[in-house]
């Protein structure tokens, strides 16, 4: 017998007795709270029965009108829409840079298994069942029908009245509930896939229409045996169990072991350092039972110490005693409104109705044919008896009451009212029609939906949560050939470690992708268009799902080569260009110098030229003095008159050449060069 049939017992009296206690301790909470969930589920789907059982069967039931006017619906539409438009993914983030590569794995295993599962999709039913009856589950689980060896993890949706749970729980994440009851109904062949060995036990089971009481509220219990359908209760309850844990004492590190006995003694004799840790440790069994026969009590079938199942809801306030307020859908706090404007709008067609059959006061036998009272539409004719007491006013029309302007009021009152009791407004609803700017009406439809935080919060918690579970499961369950065939390359080794996959689930916004790859799009579009990366072309082609991609990567990069041609030649005139224009620089820098060296020995040769144009008025003047001694000489001969005369001339002739012998004799300066 395997570890695992070992498990498979029959009428497990301890387990029936543990259950059946559980439900008597508990399950008038339950039972109250399953009656008040099932008439906000009634009234939001606009059952007008629904309005009755909440204020009294008794009330107007004679008189009373079917007529629904459901204002809760599109509150409710509203609220899961925007989840539903505005959906989040699931991905896995490290505590320290260098695992992001294994982390980018795990978040590609998580993307698959959440779009192969319709995970997306359970995540915003559970979100809509918990708007209306305040709570749901998500249970994820493995399908072995297609893969006998590891599984497919797939996510069932548990509504409000197909579980019963401890109602002393406070934490989200279950973490200190005690135990967990789901009920379904399956057929022989369902429970034979999820009960493989028993299929003998299974055929043997028989119909009846003889019910157990529990689960009252659940669809399937009207008629089930003439559905052919089993009851197959799953009971989750917390327990200990014993783990042999390695620590190395020199670093503190531990491991759990999950090998052979034999094998451990032979590992701490290899390494003395290490010592084993006998420890218990709390974790979730489960026990299976159909048709009140248990097929299994034992561990937990998905390996994990944690109960599957996530819980979605709405307005939780554990400290409250009263059960079944503790846990509240928006329609609670709508269910008086919704059944005073029901109310309100049915005596208003009364009144409406009354005022196009108004009716008549006719006096007994005034009438040719009484039944003439009756008729309706235009055109309509009573005859009048000659000999009436009165003639013709013997038959009067009654004229209706006036309805005041203040009734209608009062229903537009009654509307407002609602939208506000459930934190929104007109803009929200898209039913506001005054004139305010595009921007403005933006801002109070933010603010609507901001009062609506709390539990869109409440949700992407219970969204990592689900992904931490997911992880789990595929820890204990799954090869490293699932891993390598999901993401079609080698895993880490560290990818299905316990230890490490202390990640942080970390829920962000962004589209909804049907694969990884698409989603690996998205994210490069958005680095991109911040500036913040530029991506290559080529890559954006390959991450796209555009089909023919090979030829347009083949195109993209013949675009790229001949772009990259033509730069180089601009490069390569450019370069030229700018050669050019050093050579020009360079030629123009010598002709200077030329030019300078030239100025340099003009600055001599006209010194020497000065020198000589010096030497040459000299010459002059003495040729001048020469000349007059010539002169006096020849008048020695003149007498003295004459010579005095003589004399004064050559002093006049002496003043007058005086300024121009100064400038000869003046040294040379530099500007006259």
């Amino acid at each position: 017998m395997s570890s695992q049939e070992q498990y498979y017992v029959d009428n497990d009296k301890d387990l029936l007795g543990k259950m059946d206690d559980h439900y008597q301790q508990n399950s008038s909470q339950w039972l109250q709270y399953f009656y008040e969930g099932d008439i906000d589920t009634r009234l939001a789907a606009g059952d007008q029965e629904a309005m009755y059982s909440y204020i009294g069967a008794a009330y107007n039931q004679k008189s009373r009108n079917l007529a629904s006017f459901n204002k809760i619906r599109p509150i409710v539409n509203l609220i899961t829409g925007s989840q539903t438009k505005n959906r989040k993914t699931s991905i896995v983030t490290p505590q320290e840079p260098e695992d992001q590569e294994t982390a980018d794995q795990l978040s590609g295993v998580l993307q698959w298994i959440m779009i192969n599962s319709n995970g997306y999709g359970q995540i915003s039913k559970a979100f809509h069942g918990a708007i209306v009856a305040g709570i749901n589950l998500l249970q994820p689980w493995l399908d072995y029908s297609d893969d006998p060896v590891n599984g497919d993890i797939r996510i069932s949706h548990i509504p409000f009245n197909s579980f019963l749970v401890d109602p002393y729980f406070k934490e989200l994440d279950f973490s200190d509930c005690n135990y967990l009851w789901t009920r379904k109904w399956l057929s022989k062949g369902q429970v034979k896939m999820l009960l493989p060995g028993r299929e003998k036990d299974i055929e043997a089971l028989t119909f009846s229409d003889a019910r157990d009481g529990k689960f009252p509220f659940q669809p399937e219990n009207v008629n089930a045996a003439r559905k052919n359908l089993l009851s197959y209760d799953e009971f989750y309850y917390k327990d200990v169990r014993p783990r042999d844990l390695l620590v190395d004492q020199e670093t503190g590190e531990s491991m759990i072991w999950k090998g052979q006995t034999d094998n451990l003694q032979m590992f701490t004799k290899a390494f003395p350092q290490i010592k084993k840790i006998r420890q218990l440790i709390p974790t979730v069994k489960m026990g299976i039972v159909v048709n009140d026969r248990v097929f299994y009590n034992g561990p937990n079938a998905l390996g994990i110490d944690n109960f599957p199942q996530v819980p979605f809801v709405c307005y939780f306030q554990p400290e409250i005693s009263y059960f079944p307020t503790r846990i509240q859908g928006v329609i609670r706090g709508l269910r008086d409104a919704q059944w005073t404007y029901n109310r309100r709008m049915r005596l208003n067609l009364q009144h409406l109705e009354a005022g196009v059959s108004r009716g008549l006061k006719a006096i007994e036998g005034s009438l040719v044919n009484p039944n003439d009272a009756f008729l309706e539409g235009a055109g309509r004719v009573m005859w009048v008896k000659k000999n009436a007491p009165q003639g013709l006013n013997s038959v009067e029309e009654l004229q209706p009451p006036q309805i005041p302007p203040s009734w209608f009021e009062e229903i537009e009152k009654l509307d407002s009212d609602m939208k506000e009791m459930s934190s929104l407004n007109d803009e929200a609803l898209g039913t506001a029609d005054d004139d305010k700017a595009g921007i403005l009406a933006i801002l109070r439809q933010g603010t609507s939906f901001t009062a609506l935080n709390p539990l869109f919060d409440k949700l992407d918690y219970s969204q990592k949560i689900l992904g931490q579970r997911i992880l789990e499961i595929t820890a204990e369950n799954w090869e490293d050939a699932k891993f390598e065939r999901i993401l079609n390359k080698e895993v880490s080794p560290l990818i299905t470690n316990k230890y490490f996959r202390k990640f942080d689930i970390q829920i962000q916004d962004g589209m909804m992708t049907t694969s990884q790859r698409e989603m690996q799009f998205a994210q490069l579009v958005e680095l991109q268009k911040e500036g913040i990366l530029q991506v290559p072309p080529e890559l954006l082609i390959k991450t796209s799902n555009l089909q023919n991609k090979k030829d347009l990567i083949d195109a993209t990069q013949a675009q790229q080569q001949q772009a990259q041609q033509a730069q180089q030649m601009e490069t390569q005139m450019a370069m030229e260009n700018h050669q050019a224009v050093i050579e020009s620089i360079k030629a123009k820098s010598v002709a200077d110098q030329g030019l300078g060296i030239e100025r340099v020995s003009r600055v001599e040769e006209n010194k020497a030229l000065s020198v000589e144009r010096r030497a040459e008025a000299i010459k002059d003047l003495e040729l001048g003095e020469l000349h007059k001694i010539q002169a006096i000489k020849e008048l020695v001969d003149i007498d003295l008159n004459q010579l005095l005369k003589g004399v004064q001339i050559l002093q006049a002739l002496k003043e007058q050449q005086a300024p121009d012998l100064d400038k000869v004799e003046k040294p040379l300066d530099k500007a006259d060069l």
